[in-house]
């Protein structure tokens, strides 16, 4: 896991995420800028990330996954901002771009995956 800052990219024209490790040197402030917080909607909107067994586990496992994450009612609802969902997904290893073919090896998915799309790609 890395340390991130979160700003608004005069490049890209948006809000991002910086590695801090990445930053050299002094910053050179040219004037305050204009791009504050509460302009960030991906910063300032909450998302629920959903997570469940893989749906190709048995009862049996499915209830030893559901155990081992704490899920009620089969589900771990994970409140967190837009502009964190893909760091949500990395911290439970989850990617959304791959089912791995063993079910035991996935474990988990994602239930609400494609209302989650737009803020796992830039």
């Amino acid at each position: 896991m890395r340390w991130h800052v979160r700003a608004y990219c005069e490049k890209n024209r948006g809000y991002r995420d910086f590695v801090l490790g990445r930053l050299r040197g002094q910053p050179e402030y040219e004037k305050q800028t204009e791009n504050l917080i509460h302009e960030d909607d991906d910063w300032n909107a909450e998302v629920a990330v959903i997570i469940e067994p893989d749906s190709r586990l048995n009862p049996a496992q499915k209830a030893i996954i559901e155990a081992d994450f704490g899920m009620q009612a089969g589900v771990l609802v994970i409140p967190t901002r837009r502009a964190l969902v893909k760091y949500v997904l990395q911290r439970f290893q989850i990617d959304p771009k791959k089912l791995d073919p063993k079910a035991a090896a996935q474990q988990i998915v994602v239930r609400n995956l494609d209302d989650l799309k737009p803020w796992l790609y830039e």
